[in-house]
């Protein structure tokens, strides 16, 4: 029988060593590994016992490690949960691709009778790809409608940091001031007929910072994608706060600068406006003929930041643009706003752990969150995962979050995340005496929630991809180390 499951949300880019979503989940061939992150729902009206899914290789990718997933647990009618395959997409070409996975399982009927499923399902993603000319200071970033060209003129920043062990430094964490993006587009469609422009940009800044992160996390040095491209003209650029390599353990070292990263960058995605950017506000106010359309489209921006900007609360960016864009009548447009923007990405949050624990018991921690109309994220509305961090300071380890209703979590779809910590588990990947206080910390991102069947212009008020949580605050502190946000001590003991 055909399978029972579906893909409501497109599936979305994870870099697996900060455990970060890509902006929006757009795919990218500059990261060399991406994990393939998509939430299957049981479309069914029957609990599916235990299931299987797999995904072969493609012409865009290639699966890296396992290609068959056994989920040996029970997933409730309108139940979702989430699975992820390590691949590569270097050497693919951009596109709105396909993602299928064959999945099947066994229902139990109220007859008893036992139902066997195995069957298809299919979702789209985006895939882009960006380089990086040293020549020039410029970043590009292809999709099928078009190009966007960007330069970062001048870059805030925090200050380099060294490695644990004194083992090499990270690059400082960027947060992007002023800059040029120039538009290349193909007539007026969206990239990938969904994001605005600005999500684009947002993903090659992100890009940057990661890509810089992840080859100097190797002992390669600079970024494959560069980091060059960034100026400073101003001692007070570096006033950002540090990102502590061993915040969330030693061994961990490139997820506190990754974590800054996404808030540095996603305020660039605040200052542009979700409801319509600078490219389409540019287009509307240049009254289009009848047939005329861009061929060249040049926003530049000078961006300024609040003194702190803490993911999930209404810090505000100011935003000063100019758009100038040639048309294909050979007529000139220009468009310049100064205005300021407040982060509408909003979430309150509620975290439950035992304040004690036995060594060898089963931890359950769980986190809710309301978004700023008061309704609860539910099921496959967000990508969540914690950090819990051993007492040596030194091991930690990332504990998903799901809404699934199996692996501890009581109920599906009622807006608790829950994660199960399992000591002897982990003191199977490393060792270390886990007696004494351990901290969790916690990541929540957005998943795009738009549908395909909205109007492309709909869709692009959709983003996802932006942290709702994180465990630092972004801080205006001259070089001491940012603010740890709100997390859960737990105390292990050996007996309760």
């Amino acid at each position: 029988m055909a399978t029972p499951f579906m893909i409501r949300k497109r599936p979305f880019a994870v870099e697996p060593i900060t455990g970060l979503m890509l902006p929006d989940g757009i795919f990218d061939t500059c990261i060399t590994r991406l994990l393939i992150s998509v939430y299957l729902v049981n479309d069914s009206k029957h609990t599916v016992r235990g299931f299987w899914a797999r995904i072969a290789d493609t012409p865009d990718y290639t699966v890296l490690g396992l290609r068959e997933h056994q989920v040996n647990r029970e997933l409730a009618s309108g139940a979702a949960t989430l699975l992820q395959w390590e691949a590569t997409f270097a050497g693919a070409q951009p596109g709105k691709k396909t993602l299928q996975i064959e999945a099947g399982g066994m229902s139990v009927l109220e007859s008893g009778k036992p139902l066997y499923w195995d069957g298809y399902c299919d979702a789209r993603y985006f895939l882009s790809s960006t380089s990086y000319d040293g020549t020039s200071k410029t970043y590009l970033c292809k999709v099928p409608e078009g190009s966007l060209a960007i330069t970062f003129d001048n870059s805030e920043q925090s200050l380099e940091t060294t490695k644990p062990g004194d083992e090499g430094k990270l690059p400082p964490v960027q947060f992007p001031q002023r800059l040029t993006a120039t538009v290349l587009p193909n007539g007026l469609s969206l990239p990938f007929e969904d994001p605005w422009w600005k999500v684009v940009g947002w993903l090659v800044a992100l890009l940057a910072g990661i890509g810089a992160l992840l080859e100097a996390s190797k002992g390669h040095g600079s970024a494959q994608i560069g980091i060059g491209g960034h100026g400073h003209d101003n001692p007070a650029d570096f006033e950002w706060c540090i990102p502590d390599p061993t915040a969330f353990g030693e061994g961990n070292y490139a997820t506190p600068a990754g974590i800054l990263s996404a808030i540095a960058n996603g305020a660039m995605l605040v200052g542009l406006a979700d409801d319509a950017d600078p490219w389409e506000r540019g287009r509307t106010a240049a009254n289009l003929l009848t047939g005329e359309v861009p061929v060249r489209e040049t926003v530049s921006v000078d961006l300024t930041y609040p003194p702190a900007m803490e993911a999930g609360t209404p810090f505000p960016v100011g935003a000063k643009w100019t758009y100038d864009a040639v048309l294909s009548t050979g007529r000139a447009t220009s468009l310049t706003v100064n205005e300021t923007r407040t982060n509408v990405h909003l979430a309150t949050w509620e975290m439950q752990a035992p304040a004690e624990a036995a060594q060898f018991d089963p931890i359950i921690v769980r986190l809710r969150g309301q978004d700023a109309q008061g309704t609860f994220y539910k099921g496959d509305e967000l990508y969540a995962y914690a950090i819990a961090v051993a007492p040596d300071g030194k091991n930690s380890f990332r504990i998903p979050l799901l809404d699934d209703g199996a692996n501890r979590d009581a109920i599906a779809s009622d807006g608790w995340y829950t994660g199960v910590i399992l000591i002897e588990e982990l003191m199977a990947q490393a060792k270390f005496d886990p007696l004494g206080e351990w901290k969790v910390h916690f990541v929540v991102q957005d998943v795009n929630g738009a549908s395909p069947s909205m109007p492309p212009k709909e869709a692009a008020t959709y983003i996802g991809g932006v942290p709702l949580l994180a465990p630092l605050i972004a801080t205006r502190a001259n070089g001491e180390s940012c603010t740890v946000n709100k997390y859960i001590k737990i105390i292990i003991k050996k007996f309760l």
